[in-house]
């Protein structure tokens, strides 16, 4: 054990345990009050560890932990079980996520891309494979109103950021690269929080941006609401590449992707057989409907590709797929592909696993 003399956490006690076996106790004496576990420092490979850490000592961990990957994961989990509860009708605490993010943005010595990705909420379909079963309104009404929160509650620092990071002009470097990212995240939390000129802003970093970066993120935040901002900027997105098939493909994708309230209608106007690739990546208890709505818009020779089809994250343990709804519905689906007629694939066992099946 020493006593860190530097960087966030100096004063602190630090004690190194290393796990090496299986099972293993440790122990340690002239310790006054509890200490926070800082768990998979330096380590980023994708383990499932289960521990009985508190709120406060993730919300600890959020706002100081040195070690950026369990910085990361400590904020991750505490958003995940303040929704988690927020969906389940139980009281959370959401002003230590918004204290989390704001020393997060705060924090000068921190770098611009991970603070871009730590602040980011988890997604629905993340949140969906934390809970038996899924509700995904609730799932998507309870993550919209924590974003609103965060995004009233900080506006000043998202204004802030936003409008100074403007003069970051375009470059490959990865500061560069992270600046970007971070001034995406900015935009997104303001017009999140419902400010009046949020869409406007929003336009005005669509049609002033130098790099596609900053135009297809701003074109997706406007996407998502309701305004003459969000109309203006799809058709001149579409006139100025309709003739770039690659690039019009984001046009289609930020219209597919869209939280917005005909976005199924959209997507269904696309034609049968228009797509060239379809890819599954969400809520894993609806991925036989995927399959079902998205198959007729794949042409022949079209691709199918699914992400986590090998225990949904959570592993294949016999005699337990009929407990968890996610494994029957993954099950599910993996058969409607081997056993559909105009179906060839097979499972890459890459990270959770990869389907990958030709449309014949």
């Amino acid at each position: 054990m020493k006593r860190l003399t530097s960087g966030p956490l100096s004063g602190c006690l630090l004690s190194l345990a290393l796990l090496l076996q299986g099972c293993a106790a440790y122990s340690q004496e002239n310790v006054a009050t509890a200490p926070v576990l800082s768990i998979n420092r330096g380590f980023s490979a994708p383990v499932i560890v289960d521990t009985n850490r508190s709120q406060a000592d993730l919300a600890f961990l959020s706002a100081h932990d040195d070690d950026p990957f369990a910085r990361y994961e400590a904020m991750q989990q505490l958003m995940v079980n303040v929704l988690v509860g927020r969906i389940g009708g139980q009281a959370a605490d959401e002003g230590a996520v918004i204290d989390a993010i704001r020393q997060t943005l705060t924090n000068p010595a921190l770098d611009p891309a991970f603070v871009a990705e730590a602040i980011r909420l988890p997604s629905e379909a993340y949140l969906g494979d934390q809970m038996p079963i899924v509700d995904p309104d609730a799932i998507h009404n309870a993550r919209n109103a924590l974003q609103h929160r965060i995004g009233a509650e900080l506006q000043p620092l998202w204004r802030d950021m936003h409008a100074r990071l403007r003069a970051n002009s375009f470059s490959l470097s990865p500061a560069a690269k992270g600046a970007r990212k971070l001034r995406n995240a900015a935009l997104h939390y303001l017009v999140a929080s419902g400010a009046a000129d949020g869409p406007l802003t929003a336009f005005e970093q669509f049609d002033s941006a130098d790099n596609m970066t900053e135009r297809q993120a701003a074109l997706g935040i406007l996407a998502n609401g309701e305004s003459p901002e969000r109309i203006a900027a799809l058709d001149i997105f579409y006139n100025r590449y309709c003739a770039d098939a690659l690039t019009l493909d984001k046009w289609f994708q930020t219209q597919a992707f869209a939280f917005h309230p005909d976005t199924v209608d959209l997507v269904e106007e696309l034609g049968v057989e228009s797509c060239d690739l379809l890819f599954i990546d969400a809520i894993k208890t609806e991925y036989p409907g995927y399959l079902e709505a998205g198959f007729p818009l794949v042409r022949s020779g079209g691709l199918i590709v699914a992400d986590n089809v090998l225990g949904a994250g959570k592993g294949w343990v016999p005699g337990s797929i009929d407990e968890e709804p996610s494994r029957v519905a993954i099950d599910n689906f993996n058969k409607m592909v081997s056993e559909h007629p105009r179906m060839q694939g097979t499972i890459l066992p890459m990270r959770q696993g990869l389907l990958v099946a030709q449309v014949r």
